[in-house]
């Protein structure tokens, strides 16, 4: 089985409580195959493939951070790509990108979305999620 998870950052980059969850899930998982993508934390870091704890994670290239979210072209650009070959994919919500991503259908298939929390300070974006 391959798992896959989607978010805007991971450790050690952030030490959040979604990155934490994620984390939970990869150690529940640690006897089968997974990967992750996610955005680097700083602006200008190229585009790269990493291991942490044994996890692949691509990390995607951050072109300007909006609304505290990371904007990268080569998140929905590897995003596809990517989940091609996978089982499952864990969409950590919210993270606009993955939502461009799966409009543009980069994202197809089944996709399990983890809601951890609504949009706190920027609720004006909550509207577009209503429907």
């Amino acid at each position: 089985m391959k798992i896959f998870q989607m978010f805007k950052i991971y450790w050690p980059d952030n030490a959040g409580g979604i990155a934490k969850v994620m984390e939970d899930v990869s150690a529940s998982f640690r006897s089968v195959n997974q990967s992750m993508i996610v955005c680097r934390a700083k602006k200008g870091e190229k585009t790269g493939w990493d291991n942490y704890q044994g996890i692949k994670v691509l990390r995607c290239r951050q072109l300007v951070d909006v609304f505290s979210t990371p904007v990268s072209i080569d998140f929905i650009r590897y995003a596809g790509h990517c989940i091609k070959s996978e089982d499952i994919v864990i969409y950590h919500f919210p993270y606009p990108m993955v939502d461009l991503a799966i409009c543009m259908r980069q994202i197809q298939g089944r996709l399990i979305v983890w809601w951890h929390c609504d949009i706190g300070n920027h609720r004006f974006l909550m509207q577009i999620y209503k429907k």
